[in-house]
């Protein structure tokens, strides 16, 4: 387990204390653990950070980086987050959820627009969970889009984990994978590759961007 945060909760317009549907849905994030089996999609080392830096930062209710990306970056709006809250299933750990309409890529293949149903924007829910201990720093986020045809059926996955490095600074490697919850039917194949391919490739540049703000 991890040992007790030391945030403090600091109440603002947009975050707010959650509510009972979202503490059992947060529970179901997974651990905070990177996968030990797969190369990591995103890797850099922060010269100038500290780790008690950057847990700060991860752990801040208001001015999170993740939503300064969401609206500075992929121009998300109407963006609602809970305060931090610390979870049962995992002891140590802190979960919250941001809710947000995000705008949906321009340049879709053609066989994927032929499958799915793409208005402009989609509300997305996303989980996350951050650990840390003296050593180590590690954020798990799922995000799941619901307007999209299919878009309920998975949840895209990263696992952000930092830690010092041996040169000065602070090692920062990401994980990305799609969870399936639902499988999608055989004809649509071509959609399931889409969907890994782009969400490694919106995972890189949010790794890049984050690397900026911390």
């Amino acid at each position: 387990g991890f040992p007790r945060s030391s945030l403090k909760r600091k109440g603002t317009a947009k975050s707010f204390y959650c509510p009972k549907s979202f503490l059992v849905q947060a529970e179901e994030l997974p651990d905070v653990a990177p996968p030990r089996s797969e190369e990591p999609n995103f890797i850099t080392r922060l010269e100038k950070a500290t780790l008690p830096g950057i847990r700060a930062a991860l752990e801040a209710n208001d001015n999170w980086p993740i939503v300064r990306y969401f609206e500075d970056v992929v121009k998300s709006f109407d963006v609602k987050a809970t305060s931090w809250a610390p979870a049962r299933r995992v002891p140590g750990t802190l979960m919250r959820r941001l809710r947000f309409q995000m705008p949906l890529p321009e340049d879709v293949p053609s066989a994927v627009k032929r499958l799915v149903s793409l208005p402009d924007t989609s509300l997305v829910t996303l989980l996350a969970r951050v650990g840390s201990t003296d050593e180590k720093v590690v954020l798990v986020q799922e995000a799941c889009s619901h307007d999209v045809t299919y878009g309920e059926n998975f949840w895209a996955q990263d696992v952000l984990l930092f830690q010092p490095h041996p040169d000065g600074g602070v090692l920062f490697m990401k994980w990305t994978h799609i969870r399936w919850v639902v499988a999608l039917p055989w004809y649509a194949a071509v959609l399931s590759t889409y969907i890994e391919m782009k969400a490694k490739e919106d995972s890189k540049n949010a790794g890049a961007h984050l690397a900026e703000c911390l």
